[in-house]
Protein backbone atom coordinates (compact mmCIF):
# COMPACT_ATOMS: atom_id res chain seq x y z
CA UNK A 1 0.00 0.00 0.00
CA UNK A 2 2.79 2.18 0.97
CA UNK A 3 4.27 1.69 -2.78
CA UNK A 4 1.03 2.38 -4.44
CA UNK A 5 0.84 5.99 -2.30
CA UNK A 6 4.43 6.66 -3.66
CA UNK A 7 3.58 6.03 -7.01
CA UNK A 8 0.54 7.71 -7.05
CA UNK A 9 2.25 10.76 -5.63
CA UNK A 10 4.85 10.39 -7.80
CA UNK A 11 2.40 10.33 -10.78
CA UNK A 12 0.48 13.71 -9.74
CA UNK A 13 4.11 15.25 -9.05
CA UNK A 14 4.68 14.70 -12.47
CA UNK A 15 1.71 15.80 -14.01
CA UNK A 16 1.26 18.94 -11.76
CA UNK A 17 5.18 19.56 -12.92
CA UNK A 18 4.41 18.88 -16.71
CA UNK A 19 1.22 21.25 -16.95
CA UNK A 20 3.38 23.94 -14.75
CA UNK A 21 6.14 23.49 -17.59
CA UNK A 22 3.92 23.27 -20.64
CA UNK A 23 1.93 26.76 -18.84
CA UNK A 24 5.36 28.13 -18.89
CA UNK A 25 5.99 27.38 -22.16
CA UNK A 26 2.95 28.24 -23.74
CA UNK A 27 3.85 31.97 -21.69
CA UNK A 28 7.27 32.17 -23.47
CA UNK A 29 5.69 31.53 -26.82
CA UNK A 30 2.67 33.86 -26.75
CA UNK A 31 5.35 36.67 -25.61
CA UNK A 32 7.61 35.46 -28.39
CA UNK A 33 4.99 35.37 -30.61
CA UNK A 34 3.85 39.21 -29.36
CA UNK A 35 7.61 40.62 -29.23
CA UNK A 36 7.30 39.32 -32.93
CA UNK A 37 4.36 41.14 -33.55
CA UNK A 38 5.62 44.59 -32.24
CA UNK A 39 9.13 44.00 -34.11
CA UNK A 40 6.36 43.51 -36.89
CA UNK A 41 4.39 46.99 -36.39
CA UNK A 42 7.41 48.53 -35.79
CA UNK A 43 8.99 47.76 -39.17
CA UNK A 44 10.01 51.12 -40.63
CA UNK A 45 12.38 51.37 -43.30
CA UNK A 46 15.04 53.95 -43.76
CA UNK A 47 12.93 55.69 -47.01
CA UNK A 48 9.99 56.25 -44.59
CA UNK A 49 12.24 58.00 -41.50
CA UNK A 50 13.61 60.00 -44.44
CA UNK A 51 10.18 60.94 -45.21
CA UNK A 52 9.18 60.90 -41.62
CA UNK A 53 12.54 63.58 -40.72
CA UNK A 54 10.82 66.00 -43.63
CA UNK A 55 7.78 65.64 -42.53
CA UNK A 56 8.66 66.81 -38.96
CA UNK A 57 11.24 69.44 -39.98
CA UNK A 58 8.21 70.64 -41.87
CA UNK A 59 5.59 70.70 -39.21
CA UNK A 60 7.96 72.30 -36.73
CA UNK A 61 8.33 75.57 -39.19
CA UNK A 62 4.28 75.26 -39.64
CA UNK A 63 4.06 74.93 -35.81
CA UNK A 64 6.66 78.21 -35.67
CA UNK A 65 4.62 80.19 -37.85
CA UNK A 66 1.35 79.30 -36.27
CA UNK A 67 2.71 80.54 -33.12
CA UNK A 68 3.64 83.89 -34.18
CA UNK A 69 0.03 84.11 -35.93
CA UNK A 70 -1.38 83.50 -32.58
CA UNK A 71 0.34 85.68 -30.80
CA UNK A 72 0.25 88.49 -33.37
CA UNK A 73 -3.91 87.82 -33.53
CA UNK A 74 -3.98 87.79 -29.85
CA UNK A 75 -1.82 91.19 -29.56
CA UNK A 76 -3.98 93.14 -32.46
CA UNK A 77 -6.99 91.79 -30.61
CA UNK A 78 -6.12 94.29 -27.68
CA UNK A 79 -4.57 91.41 -25.15
CA UNK A 80 -1.53 90.43 -23.72
CA UNK A 81 -0.64 87.12 -24.51
CA UNK A 82 -0.06 86.47 -20.22
CA UNK A 83 -4.02 87.98 -20.20
CA UNK A 84 -4.84 86.02 -22.79
CA UNK A 85 -3.65 82.86 -20.91
CA UNK A 86 -4.96 84.08 -18.07
CA UNK A 87 -8.49 84.48 -19.34
CA UNK A 88 -8.52 81.29 -20.58
CA UNK A 89 -7.75 79.45 -17.68
CA UNK A 90 -10.07 80.90 -16.06
CA UNK A 91 -12.89 79.74 -18.55
CA UNK A 92 -11.44 76.14 -18.45
CA UNK A 93 -11.44 76.12 -14.68
CA UNK A 94 -14.12 78.08 -13.12
CA UNK A 95 -12.31 77.42 -9.68
CA UNK A 96 -9.91 80.08 -10.99
CA UNK A 97 -10.68 83.32 -10.50
CA UNK A 98 -9.87 86.36 -13.18
CA UNK A 99 -12.35 89.01 -13.52
CA UNK A 100 -12.86 90.16 -16.94
CA UNK A 101 -14.67 93.43 -17.96
CA UNK A 102 -17.12 93.02 -20.70
CA UNK A 103 -14.66 94.92 -23.40
CA UNK A 104 -11.82 92.24 -22.48
CA UNK A 105 -14.60 89.18 -22.79
CA UNK A 106 -15.37 89.97 -25.67
CA UNK A 107 -11.56 90.64 -27.02
CA UNK A 108 -11.28 87.13 -25.61
CA UNK A 109 -14.14 85.57 -27.84
CA UNK A 110 -12.99 87.02 -31.08
CA UNK A 111 -9.65 85.99 -30.37
CA UNK A 112 -10.62 82.05 -29.19
CA UNK A 113 -12.84 82.40 -32.62
CA UNK A 114 -9.34 83.67 -34.40
CA UNK A 115 -7.18 81.16 -32.85
CA UNK A 116 -9.48 78.30 -33.82
CA UNK A 117 -9.23 79.41 -37.32
CA UNK A 118 -5.65 79.71 -37.36
CA UNK A 119 -5.13 76.14 -35.34
CA UNK A 120 -7.24 74.40 -38.73
CA UNK A 121 -5.63 76.15 -41.38
CA UNK A 122 -2.52 74.73 -39.42
CA UNK A 123 -3.70 71.23 -38.79
CA UNK A 124 -4.75 71.25 -43.12
CA UNK A 125 -1.44 72.36 -43.44
CA UNK A 126 0.94 69.63 -41.66
CA UNK A 127 -2.04 66.89 -43.12
CA UNK A 128 -1.02 68.34 -46.64
CA UNK A 129 2.67 67.68 -45.78
CA UNK A 130 2.46 64.50 -44.37
CA UNK A 131 1.27 63.25 -48.09
CA UNK A 132 3.29 65.50 -49.87
CA UNK A 133 6.03 63.33 -48.42
CA UNK A 134 4.45 60.29 -49.51
CA UNK A 135 3.01 59.17 -46.22
CA UNK A 136 -0.42 58.52 -45.19
CA UNK A 137 -1.83 59.58 -42.17
CA UNK A 138 -1.68 56.48 -40.49
CA UNK A 139 1.32 55.40 -41.27
CA UNK A 140 2.80 58.59 -39.97
CA UNK A 141 1.15 57.69 -36.70
CA UNK A 142 2.49 54.23 -37.31
CA UNK A 143 6.42 55.41 -37.20
CA UNK A 144 5.04 58.47 -34.66
CA UNK A 145 4.76 55.06 -32.44
CA UNK A 146 7.88 53.31 -33.57
CA UNK A 147 9.73 56.20 -32.43
CA UNK A 148 8.23 56.76 -28.99
CA UNK A 149 8.29 52.75 -28.11
CA UNK A 150 11.42 51.48 -29.88
CA UNK A 151 14.82 53.63 -29.09
CA UNK A 152 16.41 51.52 -32.20
CA UNK A 153 13.99 53.53 -34.63
CA UNK A 154 14.11 56.85 -32.93
CA UNK A 155 18.25 56.37 -32.83
CA UNK A 156 18.01 55.86 -36.58
CA UNK A 157 15.85 58.91 -37.16
CA UNK A 158 18.04 61.16 -35.43
CA UNK A 159 20.61 60.24 -37.85
CA UNK A 160 18.42 61.13 -41.12
CA UNK A 161 17.83 64.37 -38.88
CA UNK A 162 21.75 64.99 -38.77
CA UNK A 163 23.06 67.86 -41.15
CA UNK A 164 25.13 65.80 -43.68
CA UNK A 165 28.34 66.60 -43.02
Amino acid sequence: MSKMKKLTSLVVFILICGSIALAQTEREMQQQMQRQQMQQQTDVSDDELKQFAGVYQRMQVINQQSQQKMIKTVEQNGLTVDRFNELQQAVQNPEQEASASPEETEKMEKTRQELGAIQTESQQKMQEVIEEEGLSQERYQEISVAIQTNPEVEQRLIKHMEPAR
